[in-house]
């Protein structure tokens, strides 16, 4: 990246972000929500909203978003208009539809389940992924809670409280301004 530009609905935040950004030697501007969607080629959110924060109109074309902090009913990050018009990845496809980012749109009937693509059918390459640079792109993030049970419900792996927890970190980049309009995965961690 060659700059850091953010907006955060507890603007005492930012300053703490604006450290970072000075030890990493990027320039950092803290701006309002729209200029956000109008400036920034990523926007990662990590808020525990319920209401949207970012709205489609203020995204600029060619835009990735990572959603991260829905993870409740009710929550949400971005508005169901832009979730609709975005190509949509996620971890867990049910996940991202009963307590994700994706509930709103699904719920208004602006999106199906079948508008949203695992995020590893780009990585087996059975999905395209990215198909254009002016194409908006979102990832649902979220934490994943396993609990296996047999036929008569009872836990067989797992215990039923504390729920096994398990986050995967993916990273992905791409060349701005090159032909190759898809993001690559560079990096996996726990």
């Amino acid at each position: 990246f060659e700059r850091i530009v953010a907006w955060n609905p507890h603007p005492d935040m930012l300053p703490k972000l604006g450290a970072v950004a000075e030890e990493l030697g990027l320039p950092f501007e803290a701006v309002s929500a729209k200029e956000l969607g109008a400036q920034a080629d990523v926007i990662i959110t990590i808020t525990s909203a319920f209401e949207p924060l970012l709205i489609k109109d203020w995204i600029k074309p060619g835009t990735h978003i990572a959603c991260m902090g829905t993870d409740t009913k009710g929550k949400q990050e971005v508005d169901a208009a832009l979730v609709a018009a975005a190509t949509v990845f996620t971890d867990e496809i049910a996940q991202s539809i009963s307590i994700g980012e994706a509930q709103h749109a699904i719920a208004a009937g602006d999106i199906t389940e079948g508008d949203i693509t695992p995020i590893g059918a780009v990585i087996n390459g059975t999905h395209a992924g990215r198909t254009s640079e002016a194409e908006i792109t979102l990832r649902f993030s979220g934490e994943l809670s396993s609990t296996v049970r047999d036929k008569g419900g009872d836990i067989i792996e797992a215990e039923s409280s504390p729920l096994k927890r398990t986050r995967d970190s993916w990273t992905f980049a791409r060349r701005m301004g090159g032909d190759d309009p898809n993001w690559m995965l560079v990096a996996t961690g726990g």
